[in-house]
């Protein structure tokens, strides 16, 4: 079983931006470093941002090795017109409708993008980093289906990545888990948990399941909602100690994590 000697996570954008010179947009952006391959993870609404903060923080687009959408919905796909530039030739990871309804000027981008793989099935797109199968999404209006990403970290365990785990975390976490077999426990939680207009049941039985899991580390931005993260780093101070100490209390713009 191969796991990954290495991984960083760089926020090229989310809805915060508490330090000069970063920019905020709603959206997400990742940087995915997974030992010697580098991945983008969504794009963000605008594809300003994302530009504006890769050049801050010094990252060479044209190197990214892949790209990878969640989902169709344009605060994660509205970047991809202007990213095109830099990796509308490389392998690209989506689900089966991302050339759709939600996806900002989708007829141009298909032409544009001419290495698409669709993720009905789990695939290692480099040893120790998944892309887990589409499901389809269950708490936005807007249907769709979405993937996320899954990092195999030698003595943790997985690091999932999401976009805005429209799926519902108890399936992110099951279709985590059964790819390897129920073996590997969940080390960290990344990414939009989509819990900004969750009420109180719902974001309980979310720090339930978080418990339960003995998840150790999460890293919350984007669509999570400033009163779910507050009510997840008083309830869990351990697992939340690092965006406790952040200006904004999120895992902002600029942001970066290493395992």
């Amino acid at each position: 079983m191969t796991f990954l000697n290495s991984l960083k996570i760089t926020v090229l954008l989310e809805d915060t931006a508490p330090r000069e010179p970063f920019w905020s947009e709603h959206g997400l952006s990742l940087l995915i470093e997974a030992d010697n391959k580098k991945f983008l993870f969504d794009t963000g609404y605008s594809g300003d941002v994302l530009l504006h903060n890769a050049n801050i923080l010094k990252i060479d687009l044209n190197k990214i090795d892949a790209f990878i959408l969640s989902h169709p919905h344009d605060d994660h796909s509205g970047g991809m017109e202007k990213a095109s530039h830099f990796i509308s030739t490389k392998p690209m990871y989506c689900t089966s409708d991302a050339f759709g309804e939600h996806m900002p000027k989708s007829d141009l981008l298909k032409s544009v993008y001419t290495n698409v793989h669709h993720v009905t099935e789990n695939i290692e797109i480099t040893p120790g980093f998944w892309i887990i199968k589409e499901r389809p999404t269950i708490n936005t209006a807007l249907k769709t289906y979405e993937i996320n990403a899954v990092a195999k970290i030698k003595d943790k365990g997985l690091v999932i990545i999401v976009g805005c785990a429209h799926q519902g975390l108890p399936a992110i976490i099951e279709d985590a888990k059964k790819a390897f077999n129920n073996e590997i426990p969940v080390y960290a939680l990344i990414g939009g948990l989509h819990l900004k207009s969750s009420n109180a049941l719902e974001i309980n039985k979310n720090i339930d399941l978080i418990k339960q899991e003995n998840i150790k580390l999460l890293l919350p931005n984007h669509c999570s909602g400033f009163g779910s993260i507050k009510k997840l780093i008083d309830v869990m101070p351990n697992q939340t100690e690092l965006i406790s100490k952040t200006a904004s209390g999120t895992f902002h713009s600029g942001s970066t994590i290493e395992f």
